[in-house]
């Protein structure tokens, strides 16, 4: 009850405010008018029955209006309050740039590395998990399995090779340390299938990831068939010409 009559005295002031704004406004020129363009309706004594009527018509109107206005207002600074609110939590933007894939037989499973941009143009967060699914047109899709490393994993091109650790693997440099406004981070993140898919080239990768109010952010690889030519490196990461390979 208290909170009712807090809210209905600033209800009141906009109501007038709009209201007479109203009467003051185009509805005073028309009733001003009226009696001249009138005459015989606005005479006599019906005629002024007739003004009543009219005033308070006008003012009905009026009423309708003020309230429509001080609703459109309201619901306007509703509305800002909203996007400044929404404007204040974590929005992730992710670009997967590239992928490597290799055949391990001793596990016969398929290594899929690929390569993340993810920035961020709201509100500080960490990266909670991550996740991707297969595709391929007219088959289910398939979950994958991201793992972390238990040692270094060797990307090769005839040009050089990359030792990637578990600090170059986007899951690491994203679940400790937030992404503020703006900022950027690259890595590496490892999904795995079971079996031998090499000869697949008809397939896209949907990676997700899910910030700390669980909102997810998704971006999705599709497969070029051509093999990649020339080694494909971020600016952190060092290639050498030689490697110890991964076990």
């Amino acid at each position: 009850m208290d909170k009712w009559f807090e809210e209905i005295g600033p209800f009141l002031a906009d109501m007038f405010r709009h209201t007479v704004g109203k009467l003051t406004g185009f509805l005073s020129i028309l009733l001003g008018l009226a009696p001249v363009i009138y005459p015989a309706f606005f005479g006599g004594d019906k005629g002024v029955l007739h003004a009543r009527t009219t005033w308070w018509t006008a003012s009905a109107v009026a009423f309708f209006l003020a309230s429509m206005a001080a609703w459109s207002e309201k619901n306007s600074e509703v509305k800002r309050c909203q996007k400044e609110i929404l404007d204040r939590k974590p929005k992730f933007e992710m670009a997967i740039l590239n992928l490597n894939r290799e055949y391990v037989q001793n596990r016969n499973e398929t290594n899929y590395m690929l390569s993340i941009v993810i920035a961020s143009s709201g509100a500080p967060s960490v990266a909670l998990g991550w996740g991707a699914v297969f595709k391929r047109q007219g088959i289910p899709d398939e979950a994958m399995s991201t793992r972390y490393l238990s040692q270094p994993y060797i990307l090769r091109q005839p040009d050089g090779e990359i030792a990637i650790t578990n600090p170059s693997l986007i899951q690491s440099r994203t679940l400790t340390n937030p992404l503020a406004f703006g900022d950027a981070r690259t890595g590496r993140i490892l999904f795995v299938l079971p079996g031998n898919r090499m000869q697949v080239d008809d397939f896209s990768i949907e990676v997700s990831c899910f910030d700390v109010l669980h909102n997810r952010c998704s971006s999705v690889f599709h497969v070029d068939p051509t093999p990649s030519v020339g080694i494909q490196f971020f600016p952190d990461e060092q290639v050498s010409a030689q490697a110890n390979p991964a076990g």
